[in-house]
């Protein structure tokens, strides 16, 4: 393994649409695994490829508009908005039964 492989593993990643954490996570592993390696690899070129930077968490949204695919899979970029009367709506539960049960708080066992 090479520093070279792991950089163009980043690049890769990029161009594939993977989330900059995912791709921060993956780097990461990467980097341990070469750790464990020990004596396997070079020095050299654990020295080399443990240089490899991930992706600073602020030039993420500078990489994002830099690039066609953001995203991977169906989960949203930003979390979904909804209003104060759609919360309590959510909140409401029946007058059943099951909604008593599920609702009502712990009662402590004398």
């Amino acid at each position: 393994m090479t520093h070279g492989l792991v950089e163009g593993f980043v690049q890769w990643q990029l161009q594939q649409g993977f989330a900059v954490a995912s791709i921060n996570r993956a780097l990461s592993t990467v980097k341990l695994y070469v750790k464990l390696c020990g004596d396997t690899i070079g020095q050299p070129e654990q020295v080399m490829i443990r240089g490899v930077v991930g992706i600073n968490h602020k030039d993420q949204r500078l990489v994002d508009e830099r690039r066609d695919t953001t995203r991977v899979g169906r989960k949203r970029e930003k979390a979904v908005a909804i209003t104060h009367e759609q919360a309590t709506r959510l909140k409401t539960h029946p007058d059943t039964p099951q909604g008593r049960t599920r609702c009502a708080p712990a009662v402590p066992v004398a």
